[in-house]
């Protein structure tokens, strides 16, 4: 029969065992969760997404947002451009806001890089740093506006106006 001195170091081998084990476990589940961003820079990461129902989209592996039709969406949208690259604007028609408005950005060879419709007079795009070109279309009158994405972000507006 083993004395108390020697059970009692056997339970504690065991239990510090079973606690590596556990630590072990945690992290790999962390290492697993924390995979998806493991190659992105810290200002890569995806912001979290929008509040009031807006949903990120992708077009041509670009996430991107729009909308902004009712106070809620737009108050959302202008808060949310300040977390993303580019911002856009689409002023115009008789209530002074537009919406299905197509967007085209091209790079600097003249590449489309992202092609999309906005469903408001606002868009979000998460484009990489570069300079573009951004076309915008409007009761068939296209605009364009060149932009420098850079680490503070680009905006760009489009009024369609008639003064």
């Amino acid at each position: 029969m083993a004395d108390n001195s020697t059970t009692e170091m056997t339970m504690n081998r065991s239990g510090a065992a079973l606690a590596r084990r556990g630590m072990l476990a945690v992290a790999a589940a962390a290492a697993l969760l924390s995979a998806p961003f493991a190659h992105a820079a810290p200002g890569d990461a995806p912001p979290p997404p929008p509040p009031n129902g807006l949903q990120t989209q992708q077009a041509n592996g670009i996430d991107y947002i729009s909308g902004g039709v009712g106070l809620d969406e737009s108050t959302t949208l202008k808060k949310e451009a300040a977390r993303w690259p580019l911002s856009l604007e689409f002023i115009g028609g008789e209530r002074n806001f537009v919406a299905d408005v197509p967007v085209k950005i091209t790079d600097g060879r003249g590449a489309t890089v992202f092609e999309a419709t906005s469903q408001g007079p606002y868009m979000l795009v998460r484009l990489k740093p570069g300079h573009y070109t951004v076309h915008a279309s409007y009761s068939g009158r296209e605009q364009t506006r060149q932009v420098n994405v850079g680490k503070k972000g680009a905006r760009a507006r489009f009024d369609w106006r008639v003064r």
